[in-house]
């Protein structure tokens, strides 16, 4: 008896080697603008190019602006796994944020 698998299909391009083309990184946060902020600017220091998805449920809601970096303004207060789900869900591997 042999067991077959189906091909898988790629998300990623391996020979590209970008971690920019590999990776988006996802954030889930409630009024926490100064250290939102502040993972920003350290994720920016080493990865300047990388895609961030930002799902916010703040009551008191400001919107941060950052290259590459998208933010879903949520209902407020819906909760971790509301937002955690909603960020993944964006997540595209065949397209740049603007």
């Amino acid at each position: 008896m042999e067991i077959k698998y189906e091909k898988q299909t790629i998300l990623i391009d391996p020979k590209s080697g970008s971690l920019d083309d590999m990776v988006t990184i996802c954030i889930k946060t409630f009024e926490r603008y100064p250290c939102l902020n502040r993972l920003i600017l350290s994720i920016r220091k080493y990865y300047p190019t990388i895609r961030i998805i930002v799902a916010d449920d703040s009551i008191n809601f400001k919107e941060i602006n950052f290259e590459n970096l998208h933010q879903f303004k949520m209902p407020p207060g819906i909760g971790f796994n509301n937002g955690k789900n909603l960020a993944i869900s964006q997540v595209n591997p065949d397209e740049k944020l603007e």
